[in-house]
């Protein structure tokens, strides 16, 4: 039912998610809820998470978030990530994904 609503309106899924008791229906509904919603705005979702506690299942949900965020806003998504609660091997992981390669000696720049 998430799922339905958070198509028609990812905010309002999101207040109705957030009144669920801990467990894998809250967790399956926040990752529908969120889903549908990054696209639109993942500021907001990114805020949303952080209401939440930053269990592991969180985690890969932010790593979600993260990704979408940082090709629209890539300082802001960044500043984010260093914020969160997780392994700091798993923020340079994230971090490292986004960094463009150099280019090959005599090669210009990389496709």
């Amino acid at each position: 039912m998430a799922d339905s609503i958070a198509k028609s309106d990812p905010k309002l899924a999101s207040e109705w998610v957030a009144q669920f008791p801990k467990g894998a229906a809250r967790d399956q509904a926040v990752a529908a809820t969120a889903q549908k919603w990054i696209n639109e705005d993942p500021a907001a979702v990114a805020e949303w998470l952080g209401s939440f506690e930053n269990g592991q299942y969180m985690k890969s949900v932010s790593t979600t978030i993260y990704s979408a965020w940082r090709q629209k806003e890539p300082e802001k998504a960044d500043a984010w990530l260093q914020e969160q609660d997780m392994d700091a091997s798993i923020k340079e992981y994230m971090l490292n994904m986004y960094k463009k390669t150099p280019p090959l000696p005599g090669m210009g720049e990389n496709p």
